[in-house]
């Protein structure tokens, strides 16, 4: 559907995940989850508890294969669960639209994943998977009661993408460039800071979003700091 459509990527990730056994470790992830800025640029690792299992992964820039699985190995040795047993293991690209990339073609509309739909900082692609699905299925509706012309429906879709996920895609462009440059600098921030904790925490929370923390304008003149001579330094 993306190939028909026409859609356009400026950035595509590989992320590599392993589910594990943490029945004997369960008690010492419970609450809390762990987060790792990688070695190659961009890059990070996670680990979330769900229960008796854990879900141990990496991400980074599609095109440094062998790496990301190097990093993948040394996480897990690093926090003593190389040993543990794997109940299942993935990988999958992440994908996310250029600006001026389509997001519909006559009766179609794309959402999530098949419009590249996709923060670009955290790669965190459902919650924009589920708002562009329900923009697209209201509007789907909408025009199928009153036999709409499909020109208008991709109109109202490409505005409500324009003026919402699409500003939280271009905040993520500018929080990536960001922690690529300068990812000590950006831990220290986001860390050690107490604006910088908090926000993040509202972020990962789902209570605010990256292009809500640009509309302060401290935010905006670290990160044009942070990302100044970059091709995407622009505001």
């Amino acid at each position: 559907m993306a190939r028909y459509v026409g859609v356009e990527l400026s950035q595509v990730d590989l992320g590599l995940e392993v589910e594990l056994d943490a029945s004997d470790i369960a008690h010492a992830w419970t609450g809390r989850i762990h987060l790792d800025w990688g070695p190659i640029p961009g890059s990070y690792a996670w680990v979330f508890p769900k229960g008796r299992r854990l879900t141990v992964g990496v991400i980074a820039r599609k095109g440094t294969p062998q790496e990301t699985r190097d990093y993948l190995a040394a996480f897990l040795r690093q926090h003593g669960l190389s040993d543990v047993k794997v109940l299942h293991e993935s990988g999958h690209l992440t994908r996310c639209r250029s600006p001026q990339s389509p997001v519909g073609r006559g009766r179609v509309l794309l959402c999530g994943d098949a419009a590249g739909l996709l923060e670009p900082w955290t790669r965190e692609g459902i919650s924009f998977a589920i708002r562009s699905g329900g923009i697209a299925g209201r509007l789907a509706a909408e025009a199928s009661r009153a036999a709409g012309e499909p020109s208008l429906m991709q109109a109202d879709y490409r505005g409500r993408i324009g003026s919402g996920l699409a500003l939280e895609m271009h905040a993520g462009v500018r929080f990536l460039a960001a922690f690529e440059r300068h990812p000590r600098t950006m831990h220290t921030l986001l860390s050690r800071t107490p604006w910088g904790w908090r926000e993040f925490r509202r972020i990962t929370q789902g209570d605010t979003t990256l292009a809500r923390a640009m509309r302060h304008s401290p935010v905006r003149l670290a990160l044009g700091l942070l990302t100044a001579g970059s091709a995407n330094a622009a505001s």
